[in-house]
Formats: C-alpha cells, structure tokens, sequence
C-alpha cells in the first residue's frame, strides 16, 4: 500500500483506528511533508502491533501504533547489513531484515506483516 493509499484508507474509515492513524498522518506530514521517500505498514492488517515505517532521505521513522497513542523512532544511521529474500513468486514468503550502526534492526516480512488476503500485494511493496 502507498502512502496515498494508505492517508486514503484511514480518511475514508477504511482501516481501523482512524482516530489514531489520522494522528499519525498530521504528526508525520508535519514533521517529513515531501520528503517521504517510501512507507510500508507492518501489521496494519492482522492482530499484531502496527507499525508504520517512513523512509526518507535523512533516515527512517518508526512509527508504533496503540490504541490511544503512537510512539516515533527516528533512525538516522546508516544500514550496514541487509539480508533479502526475493522469491519466483508474489505468494511466497518476501523478506527484508536491515540493521544500523547503532545496532537497531528492522524485519520486514509480506506473509508476517499483513493478512492472507493482502500477502501478495505486501510482497509489492
């Protein structure tokens, strides 16, 4: 899902949480505006914790969703190992694990982060 999509989804009441996630919109495009270079939305779509990811050009935010409140994680240093796996097909497992120099990491996975109807457009994303 595109970020556009996504601020779509929430103004719409598509997703849940709208209170919160439009929140997390005004906070994010105040902060980043243009400068949102990709966005991914882990657990937005299952029963885990959502967590936002905005990748810009000074570094990644993370963006951990609760019921009432979200937190912000601005990491700013550099990736110094990435592993990726990138199968035949958009229905297999897709995987990307990166970690900083300040030794923070991130897991990124289609069939974990979402739900069975969306694992193929999240193996897109």
């Amino acid at each position: 899902m595109e970020y556009q999509d996504f601020r779509k989804n929430v103004v719409e009441g598509i997703l849940d949480d709208r209170v919160t996630l439009n929140k997390v919109i005004k906070y994010i495009d105040d902060l980043l505006g243009e400068d949102i270079k990709a966005f991914y939305a882990k657990n937005l779509l299952n029963q885990k914790q959502t967590e936002l990811f905005y990748f810009s050009s000074k570094g990644i935010l993370r963006v951990l969703v609760n019921q009432n409140s979200f937190v912000c994680h601005y990491n700013q240093s550099g990736v110094v190992t990435k592993e990726i796996q990138i199968p035949h097909f958009s229905n297999e497992e897709h995987y990307l694990k990166a970690t900083f120099a300040n030794g923070d990491s991130i897991e990124l996975n289609n069939i974990e982060d979402s739900n069975e109807n969306w694992q193929n457009e999240y193996s897109r994303m």
